[in-house]
């Protein structure tokens, strides 16, 4: 019969599950959660995306290079398996549907006080030197320090953050 995941990660505590996530959604890249913490996360974008029949598979453009080099490529008209990899491709890139959108952010937003730098960042990678490394830049606006507190410098009860407004997307 039908194994329900539910079922299966009842039992897993919040970190597990949360690993199994990731990687469940990092799998395409070939990069492992270790791999992705150490290299990418708030480092450099990730590209997680099926190989697209190319011969070159997801990943950063070291990766791209590395496969190139290591795989013939073939055209996908020769492909006698171009019609399975279209429609793994399709189900691929519809398998986050519905897990994040606009209107979800909308609705998070106008129900929650959620608070930049706290609960939601607004980052763009951008290639601030121009040596082609696109660097994460942070575009919330800063905390400001609370007026008249008797709590000390470094306290972050001493801090006032700014709350999301749902006009803001």
């Amino acid at each position: 019969g039908e194994v329900d995941p539910l079922m299966i990660v009842k039992d897993l505590t919040t970190e597990h599950r949360a690993k199994i996530l990731l990687s469940s959604l990092i799998s395409p890249s070939g990069v492992t959660t270790h791999e992705f913490y150490s290299r990418y996360w708030g480092k450099r974008p990730l590209l997680a995306a099926l190989d697209n029949g190319s011969g070159i598979n997801a990943g950063d453009d070291d990766n791209d290079n590395r496969n190139a080099k290591s795989k013939k490529k073939t055209p996908m008209e020769d492909d006698p398996y171009k019609d399975k990899l279209e429609k793994e491709a399709m189900q691929h890139a519809k398998r986050l549907d519905g897990l994040l959108n606009r209107s979800i952010i909308h609705q998070m937003i106008r129900c929650n006080k959620l608070r930049y730098w706290l609960d939601l960042n607004v980052t763009q990678y951008t290639d601030t030197l121009g040596n082609g490394l696109k660097r994460r830049i942070t575009l919330d606006p800063p905390p400001k320090k609370r007026k008249n507190r008797s709590s000390t410098p470094d306290d972050d009860d001493n801090l006032e953050y700014a709350v999301a407004n749902p006009q803001d997307i």
